[in-house]
């Protein structure tokens, strides 16, 4: 840091959690990310799977293997119960296969009992393969497609050939039933050539004839040319494939079936063009991975988990490409990608019973039963196995020859916008990455931000997915009204402009009168609206992921979110309420706020961990941007520059928990709030400072009576790291000495901080100056109790008596490092000073809570103050190069 500045509300709520001097958390390649323990159960397999993909991260692996992608099948698989896959048998055997998810299911185990996985279903992949190459070749599925299976079949079956895992009468039967499979008879999806609309279903078509021609199991090179030649019309110029509405899924997966033409030896006439097309969007692809490992949301399909493992495939793709012309580059780039996208699916393994679909609601079964957050069509026995598919796809298309490396980007700021078919403006800087839609597809989205996400934090904690108005996907309850970030007001939202620069991205529109400006940092998200009068702008908070609530406070002009570990905050120059009003997307449910301000409004977001047990310090700008410092054992605060009384004692809080309590007590109570009240057990203030100064504040003696500075009016964050606070808090000039400084170092485990005086006027200290430490021990102020006192140690040390219900005691103490000189004396409030005639000395002050546990009596506490400060004679000074 350079120097102390002037510190405003949303400057100082950054410094504070910004945590300056702390390696950057890189959480979604290095850290397992564990459920919380309430609400997300595992299983004994699924925690094997996890813990092993896990693994590679944490040992920094920057690649996903083949046996991760076969792992990643196994989970799928996995989800399915030996009695659900019995009912599924039984069901197919006497129907007859209805939809594609039965033969995928069938693959998938191929696979995996081919390459050693699974061995006790032998029997059932058996069966399985049986009935599903059998009817594949009678013709078009009552519910679904061919087009989605038969290339899974025949890369099971090809697996299973090679395996030897069954005798060549069996595998000869499903060849021959595969050979029998006409494209004109057995896929669904025929479009005349030339028609005016795309259509996916036909690609997934000519990747199943294309598979089948590899593997020599028939297949129509005819059809192959013909639909292939006619769909490449459906491309951008970004090389993004325009399926009807433009959704991003089918972008990514359609994409993925060209790739799998191609790797099955495709060489038609057409091939020149479709891998000009493709190369277009190599970038692309990369530019749209959100920093949560998500594909962009827009349209329908999105949310599912098969979403990660078709991007994995299409990265891996690339990269081989990339590999095979010698751009090991670039291939570190993609294969990087496709990491990233796997490491997001973590958590969604580890639950029990496995969703689908990213939120918690209770899992739904059966063919077209579809659950919250899911599409008719989008069910579970259909879509969690098609993870699995594409999975086998990234399997298929690995190339782990590409030497180990990782890009050098990193989170370097980055700005993309989509062809207006596609109308998407994406943003990176640091670890967070933001996603506009400025012409969304109103079944599924809404203009706006809708989606601000940082890389390791829960996805959804700020947006992954706008709230539509009326969505053609399961929801809670009906919405009344769409739900993003976004200006309040009448017109459309009209792109003005983006760009990117050394400091971060940035994104400006036009809203019929408003101007909003959107910059994207490491820091988070800075959003400026201007407008003629009283301007408002829309703010989500995530409240229910179908299991778990998220803890929403407002107070002010700050709104918080805390889930999972994480805190989403909003923080706005001008007020935030809460309107009332709940919509709900894909995740889960959402409340609407807004921020309303004059003319202008500035909202800064910023998404960051919540550290248990962990030194803590900064500014809440609910509470008259008071500063707090806090560890695993007591917290304080120093009343701020918005506090009307202008006291300059220092506060303290009970804690008898590990956690950050104090920020929690003082944000989610505001201004007005009590944090008075013992707060289960856990944390609370029954400290009375008012005038007094508290637990080791300065008092002045001088010119025949006492002073005291008013409130702190700068501050400056040196460090904030696990293990030490360390911070600085300047004093207005009051007396004749100039300006206060305080310099405050607190470690962790540690109940004192240590406190270095010093004034800007020093020289002009007189005979008649005395100043020091004082602490409150009058009983009138209630701070009775038994003292002890050593002028010649330079220690006050106050165990008071026990208040009333479950308030217990409080124990105070301050020490001065070196008591030369020092004379007991009490001010005008009854406070005891530590006095000196030195312009800059040190000290430590402490406090607990019987509550704690720790100590419990005045004996006890009294002891453990000399102690510590016999420990600390021969103090070494906190530095920010401490924290690791």
């Amino acid at each position: 840091m350079v120097g102390v500045f002037e510190c405003l509300s949303l400057e100082c709520l950054s410094l504070g959690f910004l945590r300056p001097g702390r390696l950057p958390d890189d959480g979604a390649t290095r850290t397992l990310k564990h459920p919380n323990p309430q609400t997300l159960k595992h299983s004994h397999l699924l925690a094997v799977i996890v813990l092993f993909l896990a693994s590679n991260s944490l040992w920094g692996s920057p690649y996903v293997s083949k046996a991760e992608y076969l792992d990643l099948m196994e989970a799928a698989v996995s989800a399915y119960s030996d009695e659900h896959i019995a009912r599924y048998i039984e069901t197919v055997e006497r129907d007859g296969v209805q939809e594609h998810g039965f033969p995928r299911l069938a693959a998938n185990l191929g696979v995996l009992v081919a390459n050693g996985r699974l061995s006790g279903k032998r029997e059932l992949v058996r069966r399985m393969m049986t009935v599903s190459c059998r009817d594949a070749a009678k013709g078009p599925m009552k519910l679904e497609g061919n087009e989605f299976s038969v290339k899974e079949l025949t890369l099971a079956l090809t697996a299973i050939e090679k395996s030897g895992l069954f005798e060549k009468s069996v595998t000869d039967g499903w060849r021959a039933d595969l050979r029998a499979v006409d494209a004109y008879r057995c896929y669904r999806c025929q479009p005349k050539v030339g028609e005016d609309r795309a259509y996916n279903w036909c690609v997934f078509g000519c990747a199943s004839e294309q598979a089948r021609i590899a593997a020599g199991v028939g297949g129509d090179a005819a059809f192959v040319e013909k639909y292939v030649s006619d769909q490449l019309r459906w491309f951008d110029s970004n090389g993004m494939y325009k399926d009807p509405n433009q959704p991003s899924v089918y972008d990514l997966v359609t994409r993925l079936q060209f790739m799998a033409i191609l790797h099955h030896g495709y060489d038609g006439p057409s091939r020149a063009k479709l891998e000009e097309v493709l190369e277009r969007s190599a970038e692309p692809t990369l530019a749209m991975l959100s920093a949560a490992g998500e594909i962009p949301y827009g349209g329908r399909s999105n949310q599912f988990l098969h979403n990660h493992t078709f991007y994995a495939g299409v990265c891996e793709w690339y990269a081989a490409r990339c590999h095979a012309r010698g751009d090991d580059a670039n291939a570190a780039r993609f294969r990087h990608a496709a990491r990233r996208a796997v490491d997001a699916l973590k958590e969604w393994l580890a639950v029990k019973p496995m969703r689908h679909v990213k939120n918690l609601y209770p899992r739904v079964e059966g063919i077209r039963k579809p659950g919250i957050g899911c599409e008719q069509y989008a069910y579970f026995d259909k879509y969690m196995v098609t993870m699995g598919s594409w999975a086998m796809l990234s399997w298929l298309f690995a190339d782990e020859s590409v030497p180990a490396a990782m890009p050098e980007d990193g989170g370097a700021p980055l700005s993309f916008t989509t062809t207006p078919d596609f109308h998407f403006v994406f943003l990176r800087a640091g670890d967070y990455s933001a996603q506009f839609d400025y012409n969304a597809d109103a079944h599924y989205d809404c203009d706006g931000l809708g989606r601000l996400q940082r890389r390791g934090a829960p996805a959804a904690i700020c947006m992954s997915v706008p709230c539509a108005a009326k969505p053609s996907y399961s929801t809670e309850q009906p919405n009344v009204r769409p739900l993003s970030i976004a200006p309040v007001g009448e017109g459309t939202l009209v792109p003005a402009g983006s760009g990117r620069d050394i400091y971060g991205a940035w994104a400006n529109w036009r809203q019929g009168a408003l101007d909003w400006r959107c910059r994207l940092t490491k820091d988070g998200l800075v959003s400026e609206l201007y407008g003629d009068g009283d301007v408002a702008m829309s703010l989500p908070a995530f409240e229910f992921d179908g299991e778990g609530r998220a803890e929403i406070s407002c107070a002010n002009n700050v709104l918080t979110i805390r889930y999972r570990g994480w805190r989403c905050a909003y923080v706005a120059d001008g007020k935030i309420a809460d309107t009332g009003i709940v919509c709900c997307n894909r995740n889960g449910r959402y409340r609407a706020f807004e921020a309303r301000g004059k003319n202008r409004l500035v909202v800064k977001v910023m998404i960051e961990k919540e550290l248990p047990s962990v030194c803590l310090c900064g500014v809440a700008p609910e509470r008259a941007d008071d500063f707090f410092w806090e560890n695993d054992r007591v917290g304080f605060r120093a009343y701020g520059p918005g506090d009307f009384h202008k006291w300059s004692g220092i506060d303290m809080f009970n804690k008898a928990t590990k956690e950050n309590y104090v920020v929690r007590l003082l944000r989610e109570r505001g201004k007005h709030g009590n944090w008075h009240k013992n707060q289960n057990g856990k944390c609370f203030d029954n400290y009375t400072v008012g005038a007094g100064r508290g637990v080791g504040a300065v008092a002045l003696w001088g010119d025949g009576e006492w002073k005291t500075y008013p409130n702190w009016d700068r501050c400056e964050v040196i460090t904030n790291c696990d293990d030490l606070c360390e911070f600085k808090l300047e004093y207005p000039a009051f007396s004749s000495l100039g300006r206060m400084t305080y310099h405050i170092t607190f470690r962790r485990g540690e109940p004192f901080f240590r406190n270095e005086v010093s004034f800007e006027m020093c020289e002009r200290m007189g005979k008649d100056f005395m100043l020091g430490p004082g602490l409150d021990v009058g009983a009138g102020r209630g701070h009775g109790g038994d003292l002890f006192e050593d002028a010649n140690a330079g220690i006050i040390s106050l165990f008071e008596n026990a208040k009333g219900g479950n308030e217990g005691s409080t124990m105070t103490a301050i020490f001065l490092e070196d008591p030369s000189g020092c004379e007991m004396m009490t001010d005008h409030l009854g406070c005891k000073v530590l006095a000196i005639r030195r312009p800059k000395f040190v000290y430590w002050a402490g406090a607990l809570w019987d509550g704690e546990g720790a100590i419990k009596t005045a004996a006890d506490w009294h002891a453990s103050v000399k102690d510590f400060r016999e420990k600390k004679k021969a103090h070494r000074p906190c530095f920010a190069r401490e924290c690791k």
